[in-house]
């Protein structure tokens, strides 16, 4: 019984680590990493629909893409939604 419980405290008590290949985490960079790669994946996703948002509406989406990255990501957003034509049937 004492060696479940030693088992247990080791394994909340220990700091945290996560070792695959060559990458190596510990302590708070497990809790950072996944934060970071949702944020990437979110902003990656973001300009996926805006390109399909610029082409529904007949407008070039490289151009709309370089729009965004050159006002500003993530609040140029905002600015695509106030000047993005309406859609065109």
């Amino acid at each position: 019984m004492n060696e479940i419980l030693d088992k247990i405290s080791h394994m909340f008590l220990d700091p945290m680590t996560f070792n695959w290949r060559f990458f190596q985490f510990e302590g708070p960079a497990i809790i950072i990493m996944p934060i970071f790669i949702l944020i990437l994946y979110r902003a990656f996703m973001s300009f996926v629909w805006l390109y399909k948002d610029a082409r529904k509406r007949r407008k070039s989406g490289i151009i709309a893409i370089v729009f965004i990255l050159l006002t500003g990501w993530p609040l140029s957003f905002i600015w695509w939604y106030w000047l993005r034509p309406p859609v065109r049937q």
